[in-house]
């Protein structure tokens, strides 16, 4: 009995813990604009901070920009291969808006990797 328990507790402890794993999206379409919405896990509570870093590569030139209270805040220019960390600060949203805006690009991939944290 004595062995059980603290195997009992630890199940319940991570059936109810968050996933605070870093999350990945792609941009779909390089050589067009697009303005993706990050969102923290569903069973995140009170978000305090926020990470992004961008990486990939583009045959031309663009701009990644996370927007705060409807204004860019951060913007990160892409050329080339580039391995980025936009973003790592304090963040008390449940979203983070970005947007992306290529300047003749017709051909790469960029993901955008991000955590939320509560």
């Amino acid at each position: 009995m004595k062995k059980i328990v603290p195997v009992i507790l630890t199940l319940i402890f991570l059936n109810t813990t968050c996933n605070q794993y870093k999350r990945q999206t792609d941009v779909e379409n390089v050589g067009s604009r697009e303005v993706i919405v990050l969102k923290k896990d569903t069973c995140q509570q009170h978000i305090h901070k926020l990470e992004i870093r961008i990486i990939g590569e583009v045959d031309g030139k663009g701009k990644v920009s996370l927007f705060l209270d409807r204004k860019p805040y951060v913007t990160s220019e892409l050329s080339g291969k580039f391995d980025i960390k936009m973003y790592s600060g304090d963040w008390y949203s449940d979203t983070a808006r970005i947007v992306y805006e290529p300047d003749d690009v017709k051909k790469g991939n960029i993901k955008l990797i991000y955590q939320f944290f509560d």
